[in-house]
């Protein structure tokens, strides 16, 4: 109390140059000196706990963790403005940003981050994971397969998911009848990167008069998925985002028992575009949008465009080629 009286009644200068060394002294000197100790989020705070309570060489799989021989080593973010200070503890630093950093260190490491000048926070983030399983049930596609809006199930039956992008694997089961998989779902697989021979033509039996490319029709899939005859079909994604694409909209979980891994329209029928490989030209990306309403036309049903691909080239306001192509489309 008369520590806080006498410092009331100090000149304003000298109160500031307090104010200024007890700052100096915290940007100085270590923080094990300060009595200070920088916190850790929850769910390191978890594994120190763990730990503490575990039994001898007993442990489990950590979140971004690594073994190194009989040691663990941690991936953390340590929050600091002060890198050069992480630098002499003589740990693992790795890329550096404007306030914090990853840092390679053990369990038992993790205290001399805490003391360690400047560090506000030691962090042990959560390992990102690939959960395509559950992602139709995340955004209610699952409801509606199921019948729970209405009681009428929606699973695309019916319609046409028409996809522009690196090709298919036309061969996989979840692009094949669950009830008989030597028949195709796809109607249409239009390889634009391709030249007819040997009995192959561009697209046929449509508005439009297509000069470039080759055309596989359902019939000729199901030829190849039952043998009859084998390696006339020539088309592949050598890319594999078509087909990861693909199977995300329409793949019916077909490959696997149970079915673990159904997109968001399973019952939907498929025509596909390979409009490149690693590149895809504007004709081509045009034609395709182009192509997928003429055989949905043709087959009498609705479609809904996928084309998971694009730039940030371009006036974004609606004015480029591609923009327009799908305003027409949808007209």
């Amino acid at each position: 109390v008369r520590l806080l009286w006498s410092l009331h009644f100090l000149p304003l200068s000298m109160y500031r140059s307090l104010r200024l060394f007890a700052a100096l002294a915290a940007a100085l000197l270590p923080a094990s000196v300060l009595g200070q100790t920088a916190s850790v989020n929850a769910p390191l705070a978890r594994l120190i706990g763990a730990r503490a309570t575990a039994a001898p060489g007993t442990g489990g799989n950590t979140p971004g963790a690594a073994r190194t021989g009989q040691e663990e080593t941690l991936g953390l973010i340590v929050y600091t403005r002060d890198v050069a200070a992480l630098r002499a503890t003589g740990l693992s630093v790795e890329a550096a940003f404007d306030g914090f950093a990853v840092v390679r260190a053990s369990l038992d490491q993790v205290e001399v981050l805490r003391r360690t000048r400047g560090v506000t926070q030691v962090a042990l983030g959560q390992d990102e994971e690939l959960h395509n399983d559950v992602a139709a049930s995340m955004v209610g596609a699952r409801a509606l397969h199921e019948g729970l809006l209405g009681d009428q199930p929606y699973s695309g039956a019916g319609a046409i998911v028409c996809i522009l992008d690196t090709g298919i694997d036309w061969k996989h089961l979840d692009f094949r009848s669950l009830s008989d998989p030597s028949k195709s779902r796809i109607l249409r697989l239009y390889d634009m990167s391709l030249t007819a021979q040997g009995g192959e033509t561009t697209p046929q039996g449509l508005p439009t008069s297509y000069s470039t490319g080759v055309e596989y029709t359902q019939a000729q899939l199901n030829d190849e998925l039952d043998g009859t005859p084998t390696s006339f079909v020539r088309s592949q994604d050598t890319h594999g985002h078509g087909t990861h694409v693909a199977g995300t909209a329409a793949g019916n979980g077909g490959s696997m028992t149970p079915r673990q891994f159904v997109g968001m329209a399973p019952d939907a029928d498929i025509v596909f575009v390979k409009s490149g490989d690693g590149s895809h030209s504007l004709a081509n990306m045009t034609n395709g949008i182009n192509y997928c309403g003429e055989v949905a036309a043709a087959e009498g049903k609705p479609v809904a465009v996928n084309i998971s691909l694009g730039s940030d080239a371009g006036p974004h306001d609606g004015s480029d080629t591609k923009n327009l192509a799908v305003n027409q489309f949808l007209a």
